[in-house]
């Protein structure tokens, strides 16, 4: 996995623009949520990758309660961008892929899963 590099120091805008109340890792600070996205092809490689980590996150009961449905295609992202609010649509309208999160309300078992949501996020 030599596409990863630690991260041990701020971005110079994160320097002048996020001070923290106790000590972080860069990491945490550096990561930045855009509003736009430059519409970059995102590679299956890369793709695939944040779909494996999410798929190891962390669960209540270790349920992992999610699926994730994923738009890439042009047709595809047409009918993701369908079920939008016209505020989401007017920042993902640009991005290369979408991907939809659903949870299962119920466990394997039957029984109510009360955390799914919390767990899919």
């Amino acid at each position: 996995m030599s596409n990863y590099q630690i991260v041990d120091s701020l971005t110079e805008e994160v320097q002048a623009n996020r001070k923290p109340e106790h000590e972080l890792a860069p990491l945490f600070l550096n990561r930045w949520s855009p509003r736009a996205f430059s519409g970059r092809p995102v590679s299956e490689e890369d793709l695939n990758t944040l779909l494996e980590a999410a798929h190891w996150a962390p669960s209540s009961y270790n349920d992992q309660p999610w699926r994730f449905i994923v738009a890439k295609t042009e047709e595809q992202l047409r009918v993701f961008h369908g079920f939008l609010t016209d505020f989401n649509r007017t920042w993902a309208s640009s991005a290369p892929v979408l991907v939809a999160i659903a949870s299962d309300k119920l466990r394997e078992n039957g029984d109510p899963n009360g955390a799914h949501a919390f767990d899919s996020g």
